[in-house]
């Protein structure tokens, strides 16, 4: 059986950056999604689910940061780790990308290693966060099936 292709969702206004992350990321294997002002990210990552999605900061109708905490809100959309992109090389826009929920953010430029690599990080990321998530669910029902046990002992 083949190995089902990632889906990466590329959230950017500026057309030469989105054509170089869709090159890059097809070249690679991935299958692309795109969103050129942000007015459909949400829409785009409840219907088609992708493993990553990567966010631009500043976009037409909103900002990288909004969608980002929209994006993590949502029941639909919150595992879904997202990588931010930005132009601005302020710490704090980087601080506040993290904090929306990006498990990382690149400053442009940046080189083809540091964006496959932030890539590699953030779809690893997601992958051990969702498998701690499953242990830890697993551990919670174990527990319950425990303590469902020792009351029903108590309750004959």
């Amino acid at each position: 059986m083949a190995k089902a292709r990632k889906k990466v969702l590329i959230v950017e206004d500026h057309s030469l950056n989105l054509k170089l992350f869709r090159d890059i990321l097809r070249a690679k294997g991935f299958y692309t999604l795109e969103d050129r002002v942000g007015r459909n990210c949400l829409e785009y990552a409840e219907n088609h689910q992708p493993d990553l999605i990567i966010l631009d900061i500043l976009l037409p109708y909103s900002s990288g940061i909004e969608l980002a905490r929209k994006l993590k809100k949502n029941s639909k959309t919150k595992h879904i780790p997202l990588l931010g992109v930005t132009a601005l090389a302020i710490s704090d826009t980087h601080d506040k990308m993290i904090e929306a929920g990006c498990i990382d953010c690149l400053t442009k430029p940046f080189t083809l290693d540091q964006f496959l690599g932030a890539i590699d990080f953030s779809l690893k990321n997601s992958l051990e966060n969702s498998q701690k998530t499953h242990k830890k669910n697993a551990l919670n029902q174990q527990d319950a099936s425990v303590r469902n046990v020792k009351i029903a002992g108590l309750i004959r």
